[in-house]
């Protein structure tokens, strides 16, 4: 399949761009040779394993260790499609058996990475999802996201990119100046954005809000994100409409008028 990248959004750390197909996706069966055997996977076996029960235990360790066994089986699972060639099929398959067939004909994003004095490489940040995030909750519950390797000359690329739209306008001017780290490793994600905003809600939880900022001034009271948002309100700057108002601490609260 033809993919191109569209530039899509960007934050203070991050650019993102929309890997967008060229071309119809076919069905993975279509694309499956005639003589490619069956794997012996019951609907029951990639249910259970590809989305395990969270609530197995109300021990966070043994939740842990019911969810490390789960990943273990859903490798064992994978691992016949990626030795009959179709590695391609078996990532379908896992993506759209974990996010309830959301994600298979939705397209993917690309997370690039600016260079910013905070900065860490994704391979670090891909290893903690994988190693520990994942442990703790299932995939269900998670956005999907995988490392890739990038061409030489594809940052360089996407830096042009962003240039381009300074000069023609396009690029907010708080993010001039402002390009992309020089990587060969970079995050593909899934795309979260509803198919029908009008009747959906999205909710997304950071687990940065849970702490404080590594900045923040010696007994500073607010958290990260209402220091943020009095911060801009003293420089003059308007409100965005997906921040909000709410604290992100008053979840943990129990008081549901806070929310």
């Amino acid at each position: 399949m033809d993919v191109e990248l569209r530039f899509r959004t960007e934050g203070n750390a991050n650019v993102i761009f929309r890997i967008a197909s060229l071309s119809p996706a076919r069905d993975a069966r279509d694309q499956r040779p005639s003589d490619a055997p069956e794997h012996a996977v019951r609907d029951a076996d990639r249910h259970g394993v590809l989305e395990p029960d969270w609530r197995f235990s109300d021990d966070p360790c043994e939740q842990r260790r019911y969810n490390q066994r789960m990943r273990a089986r859903r490798r064992e699972l994978l691992t016949p499609y990626a030795q009959n060639a179709q590695l391609q099929r078996a990532q379908d398959f896992a993506r759209n058996v974990n996010q309830h067939n959301l994600t298979g004909a939705r397209e993917t994003l690309l997370r690039l990475k600016k260079q910013m004095p905070f900065y860490q490489d994704d391979e670090t940040t891909y290893n903690f999802y994988l190693n520990t995030v994942a442990d703790w909750i299932p995939p269900r519950h998670l956005v999907q996201q995988d490392l890739i390797q990038l061409g030489d000359d594809f940052i360089q690329e996407c830096n042009k990119e962003l240039r381009l739209q300074e000069k023609s306008g396009r690029r907010d001017r708080s993010r001039y100046g402002k390009y992309l780290h020089a990587t060969k490793k970079a995050l593909v994600l899934r795309d979260m954005e509803s198919d029908n905003p009008d009747k959906s809600v999205t909710l997304e939880f950071k687990p940065k809000w849970l702490w404080q900022s590594p900045h923040a001034p010696k007994g500073a009271t607010r958290c990260r994100t209402c220091a943020l948002r009095v911060k801009r309100k003293s420089e003059g700057r308007k409100e965005s409409k997906t921040h909000g108002i709410l604290c992100p601490l008053a979840i943990a609260t129990g008081n549901s008028e806070l929310v």
